[in-house]
């Protein structure tokens, strides 16, 4: 009696044993296939550059939202070719605004300046849970790191010209599974721009815009080949 219930537990241990691996995804079975998502987010930018009232010591001034915070629009496209390496796309617009330390009264007033830009940008995207906890389809949340480059382009507006940008970028992704196909994006990256995004060159090279945004991505149907070998029919040999 006592080897039966030693050897019960001994095989419960087991199982619970698997079963925690099979939920981090050391050993999880299912073999991992390389696809393409497309996805659609949206949120909050906040522009941060030389000329921005808040960052003019002789002007006291509290940042703010509404002095500085835009929106911004995009759309995704990208490919996993790893459970760890991914690339994805995105065509983005942005709506800039700042407060113009130029424009200040006395007072206090200033002139909040608003342009538009519109960005082609390419990220090399790192998933961080498959990577340290292995791979895991049905993960509830997974952390990516992501780093980029790309072109801006940003509206003439009230400038006297447009104006053509290269962009280096990086951040940090969190999805959440909702369904096999569909996750909730949440995604935190900054944007470095040249030193004339904004029209107002001094001292420091370059500028940054940064975007915090959530969303949506889904899963694209795989597209199978199907299988080369034809399905033979068996028919009976006529009796003679």
């Amino acid at each position: 009696m006592k080897r039966i219930i030693l050897v019960s537990l001994f095989l419960t241990l087991i199982s619970l044993a698997n079963a925690q691996r099979l939920d981090d995804g050391s050993t999880y079975t299912v073999p991992f296939r390389p696809y393409w998502v497309a996805g659609i987010n949206g949120g909050l930018s906040l522009y941060l550059a030389e000329g921005n009232v808040f960052t003019y010591s002789k002007i006291p001034h509290i940042f703010s939202l509404r002095d500085n915070g835009g929106s911004t629009e995009r759309v995704e496209l990208g490919y996993h070719f790893t459970p760890i390496f991914g690339v994805r796309g995105f065509l983005s617009i942005t709506q800039h605004h700042w407060a113009d330390i130029r424009y200040t009264t006395p007072d206090g007033l200033h002139l909040l300046n608003a342009f538009g830009s519109e960005s082609l940008t390419a990220d090399l995207m790192i998933n961080l849970s498959n990577w340290w906890r292995g791979f895991n389809p049905n993960r509830l949340f997974n952390l990516s790191v992501f780093a980029g480059t790309g072109v801006v382009h940003r509206d003439k507006a009230d400038f006297s010209t447009d104006n053509y940008s290269l962009c280096l970028r990086g951040g940090l992704q969190g999805d959440f599974r909702i369904n096999e196909n569909l996750k909730l994006n949440l995604i935190a990256d900054g944007n470095i721009v040249n030193d004339n995004f904004n029209a107002y060159v001094v001292t420091f090279p370059v500028e940054i815009f940064t975007a915090f945004t959530v969303g949506l991505s889904y899963r694209l149907p795989e597209r199978r080949n199907p299988d080369p070998t034809p399905e033979i029919e068996y028919m009976p040999r006529a009796q003679p």
